[in-house]
């Protein structure tokens, strides 16, 4: 609908309200109605806006009304780190080259780019609802499964950087089985199989826990939703340096959800996107592993 059919639309219902009005006049009141209408056509025709645009003014309130009578509690609790570490935070980044203003138009403040990001990384709000509180675009979001950003990770790609003859990494049962990822067996079938994915799942509960703690701060990362892989990896390396500068400077996040692991996301169906090669290697690599650490 364009901008004329909602002022035409809103000109006949402010009419209608004008008509109803004028029933409840006498008849020399209504001598004047078509005077008083045509002032309103003629105001509604010379105005740039038909309602009040206001949501960049309320999202400036809340930043330098609200947040400020924030206490220590919500403080943290809305922006996922305390004020303190906050502050030294916008310390930092306000002396990077990155936030020095080289153009004519300038940038909006570190600490308010800071608290967008926060909230971004922080909450599991529509990405729509965060840009319409702080009064900034972002495009339509599109869901990102863990395989796919490994399939595009550089450590997939590029693996011959990070693996040396036998080494792998333990991956769970999302990921595609190699020679250089090892997942656990998705049915096992005899107790062998259910001591080794016991034996795989005691040594990956070190990263488990790890990575709970960074979702249990960051709720976006539980299920991110991006336009496309770069973004997801972006963010996700973004939400790792802030998650480690804060362990670093002595501030943890109490994990209230253990169940980090999305079902849904075990049921992508890798298989057709695998290199059968490299599962059938994985595979045997994985009974020889059996055999070794499994009486």
């Amino acid at each position: 609908m364009s901008k004329k059919d909602i002022e035409y639309a809103l000109m006949l219902l402010a009419i209608q309200d004008l008509n109803d009005l004028f029933d409840s006049f006498n008849d020399n009141e209504l001598d004047n109605d078509n005077d008083l209408i045509k002032e309103i056509l003629l105001a509604l025709s010379s105005s740039r806006y038909l309602v009040s645009q206001d949501h960049v003014l309320k999202s400036q309130h809340w930043y330098h009304e609200i947040l400020p009578l924030y206490d220590d509690i919500w403080f943290k609790k809305v922006l996922r780190m305390e004020r303190q570490q906050f502050n030294k935070l916008v310390q930092v980044l306000q002396n990077d080259t990155v936030f020095q203003n080289k153009g004519n138009k300038p940038q909006a403040p570190v600490e308010f780019q800071l608290i967008i990001f926060l909230r971004r990384l922080g909450s599991k709000d529509d990405i729509l609802s965060i840009c319409s509180r702080f009064g900034i675009c972002e495009g339509w979001p599109g869901s990102v499964h863990d395989a796919r950003v490994y399939a595009n990770s550089d450590f997939f790609l590029n693996k011959a950087k990070y693996i040396e003859g036998d080494d792998y990494v333990l991956g769970d049962s999302a990921y595609p089985i190699s020679p250089f990822l090892i997942t656990p067996f998705k049915n096992p079938s005899n107790h062998r199989q259910r001591q080794f994915n016991f034996i795989h799942s005691k040594h990956r509960v070190v990263v488990e826990n790890a990575f709970s703690r960074l979702k249990a701060r960051f709720k976006a990362l539980k299920e991110l939703s991006v336009k496309d892989v770069k973004t997801a990896i972006k963010l996700a390396d973004c939400g790792i340096l802030l998650h480690n500068f804060l362990e670093i400077c002595g501030e943890t996040w109490e994990i209230t959800d253990q169940n980090d692991d999305d079902d849904d996301n075990n049921r992508y169906d890798w298989e057709d996107e695998s290199d059968e090669i490299l599962k059938l290697e994985g595979e045997l690599k994985r009974e020889r592993m059996l055999n070794q650490f499994v009486a």
